[in-house]
């Protein structure tokens, strides 16, 4: 080899090692954190979630088992009342969660998908606190003239109706969002989805089997049921916003160009 040709290689290699070092200097997305800190926020939560979830249960024994109910049927302490303390408490926990989400989509590039999973919580949350799908569900079921079937009352079926629509509106965005979001964006989706499987069943399954056995069940049985419900509704919650966290932690706090 010549001594130009080893001079020319050498200019080579300088300039990859300059542009190199150029693109390192240069702002744009960090990779995300990983490792140790980020599971044992995963850990903390999950264990949170459900330390908090089974007090609330505890809580609403303890109530019954000391002959609240018949003093006051209505109380805040019962799991399964409308307003309940651990219904607000899922609540608050979603809206935070949201807004964890909303955070992680204005500061990460390419990830609207974020902003749709935060409107979802928000969308479930005011279906929850204002009692959307019971409402519209029972007036849908009566202008159409639905009767019970499948051993599913009338209003059961409209409730399911309402749930078919938010699903296919909320699940349409988040295609779309999803399909044009990055890989990080794209992974934390799937976490959150596992979470939606976990709502779904306190949500929408045990609820519908509530309707469905309510007639024919009482005592512990029925109180196991709606405890279920909400305690699903709960759980999910503190997932929800257990997986917002982990994003929060393992992605930079400043937007990102």
């Amino acid at each position: 080899m010549s001594h130009d040709d080893e001079s020319q290689r050498g200019d080579y290699a300088t300039t990859g090692a300059a542009t190199a070092a150029a693109d390192a200097d240069l702002p744009g997305p960090r990779t995300p954190a990983s490792g140790p800190p980020v599971r044992r926020v995963a850990t903390l939560g999950v264990v949170v979630s459900l330390l908090v979830t089974l007090a609330f249960v505890g809580l609403d024994l303890a109530y019954r088992l000391g002959g609240g109910v018949a003093d006051d049927p209505t109380s805040r302490a019962k799991i399964d009342e409308d307003g309940s303390f651990a219904e607000i408490t899922a609540w608050v926990v979603m809206i935070v969660a949201a807004a964890v989400l909303a955070n992680r989509a204005v500061a990460l590039p390419r990830a609207p998908v974020l902003w749709a999973w935060a409107g979802m919580l928000v969308v479930v949350t005011a279906d929850d606190s204002l009692m959307i799908h019971e409402t519209a569900g029972g007036a849908l079921a009566r202008s159409l003239g639905w009767s019970g079937a499948l051993g599913l009352d009338a209003q059961g079926w409209g409730e399911l109706a309402v749930w078919g629509v938010i699903g296919v509106v909320v699940g349409t965005a988040l295609l779309v969002t999803f399909l044009r979001s990055g890989p990080l964006a794209r992974r934390a989706s799937g976490y959150l989805l596992g979470c939606v499987a976990v709502l779904g069943v306190g949500a929408v399954g045990v609820d519908m089997v509530a309707i469905v056995v309510e007639p024919y069940v009482g005592g512990t049985l029925s109180w196991v049921i709606a405890a279920a419900e909400s305690a699903g509704e709960l759980l999910a919650a503190g997932l929800f916003l257990t997986v917002a966290v982990c994003l929060l932690v393992a992605t930079p706090r400043d937007r990102t160009p």
